[in-house]
């Protein structure tokens, strides 16, 4: 059973992950056009944080275990590129 540390800390990085992401889809979005990077770097963000949060939930040795099994390889290979993908590139 998380601690009430530990659930503040995921409410805390849930909240805020919450927050780039509509920063992201509600003001950046129509101006995707004209300035892309803001988009891509407010939406990888609210992603890191919201990764962050459960991982601050269950604890970063079991999230990093659960995130490296074979079964979830793949996707964690392809989030991780993502993630370092648009914050260079951006």
């Amino acid at each position: 059973m998380p601690s009430t540390q530990q659930f503040a800390y995921f409410f805390a990085f849930i909240g805020s992950g919450l927050v780039f992401m509509i920063i992201a889809f509600s003001i950046f979005l129509p101006l995707i056009v004209v300035a892309p990077s803001k988009f891509a770097l407010s939406f990888t963000l609210g992603s890191v944080l919201v990764m962050a949060g459960f991982a601050a939930l269950r604890g970063l040795k079991q999230q990093a275990t659960h995130m490296f099994s074979a079964q979830r390889l793949p996707f964690t290979a392809g989030t991780s590129h993502r993630v370092v993908e648009h914050t260079f590139i951006a």
